[in-house]
């Protein structure tokens, strides 16, 4: 092994064209592979394909999603609850949804509110889950789904700011 170092070392200080021709053929030569390089931090890249780890890592992540997330936040100076904003928020949400690997979509046009009355739990969507449905809206529906997500534990300060 002391003797390639000391070779490799000699080469370099009497051969300084030839290592750096040598070092740039080498380079130029990568750069078509260097597109297939991609980062992966998952824990995936530790173990075998088969590794029952894995194995159930990945149904877990199917049934729970995983803790790769992104968020989109709109924002309005009129404040989120106008027509425009709410039907961009509407359509943004039903085009994440089509995204191939995506499984969640948190937005409030497809979130639930949840009341009681009475002894009865009621689970209702803020907003209806057609388009047309949803642009047939009015101000004054638009102006209660705002009072009841502004007074939603669940949805302020998370899916609505203040």
């Amino acid at each position: 092994m002391h003797k390639i170092i000391e070779f490799i070392i000699n080469l370099i200080i009497k051969k300084p064209i030839l290592c750096l021709g040598a070092s740039a053929f080498l380079f130029l030569i990568c750069i078509p592979g260097a597109q297939f390089i991609k980062r992966d931090h998952s824990p995936e890249i530790w173990f075998r394909t088969d590794d029952p780890l894995i194995t159930q890592l990945r149904e877990f992540e199917a049934k729970f999603g995983n803790d790769e997330s992104i968020i989109i936040a709109l924002n309005d100076e009129k404040g989120i609850f106008n027509k425009k904003t709410l039907e961009t928020l509407f359509l943004l949400t039903k085009e994440l949804w089509l995204i191939p690997g995506v499984l969640r979509v948190d937005s409030l046009t497809n979130n639930s509110h949840s009341h009681s009355k009475n002894d009865e739990l009621i689970i209702q969507p803020y907003f209806p889950d057609s388009l047309n449905e949803f642009q047939a809206l009015g101000q004054e529906e638009i102006i209660t789904i705002e009072k009841m997500a502004m007074n939603d534990d669940v949805v302020l300060d998370y899916l609505v700011d203040k």
